[in-house]
């Protein structure tokens, strides 16, 4: 038999100019009951409040904060090299 819980799940998520929207994202994630998850953010945002917030009100998150526009695979391509 497979054992699955020591499988880890990486969630890579990409935002740009989120708003609000990414807190019901994370979480909705962070209630999930999967004992091995990592979340990682990719805040393509440049002067946005989101990286603040992620920092702050999820510290166990991966974050990173791009300077610039990193455009969707190119963001997703980092989420992957980030994950475990």
């Amino acid at each position: 038999m497979n054992d699955k819980s020591n499988k880890i799940v990486s969630v890579i998520i990409v935002t740009i100019g989120a708003g609000d929207y990414y807190r019901h994202c994370l979480d909705s994630l962070k209630a999930q009951t999967y004992p091995a998850a990592e979340i990682i953010v990719i805040d393509n945002s440049k002067g946005n409040k989101a990286s603040e917030d992620i920092k702050r009100l999820y510290p166990d998150i991966r974050l990173y904060s791009s300077p610039e526009n990193l455009f969707y695979c190119v963001a997703l391509n980092k989420g992957i090299a980030m994950a475990n």
